[in-house]
């Protein structure tokens, strides 16, 4: 169950990414900026800015070509049966 919900959420997102204008790889700066907002939510869950950040984190991540994120299903506790 969980598995498809992921999954249904990485295709939503994946479907919505083809509506951007195609973008080159990230910066050097972009790059550090996105560390950056990675380690803040990490240590800061509940900050005020929380949902902007991971929403631009998303959307960077979403649209860069250079960047792939593997959703790693076992921190989650999901055996493949």
């Amino acid at each position: 169950m969980i598995e498809r919900l992921v999954l249904a959420f990485v295709l939503l997102f994946g479907a919505t990414a083809v509506g951007f204008a195609q973008r080159g790889p990230s910066t050097p700066e972009e790059r550090k900026r996105a560390i950056e907002i990675t380690n803040l939510l990490e240590s800061d869950p509940l900050n005020k800015d929380a949902k902007n950040l991971s929403r631009d984190l998303l959307l960077f991540i979403i649209q860069v070509p250079n960047i792939h994120v593997h959703i790693c299903t076992n921190v989650l506790g999901i055996t493949r049966r």
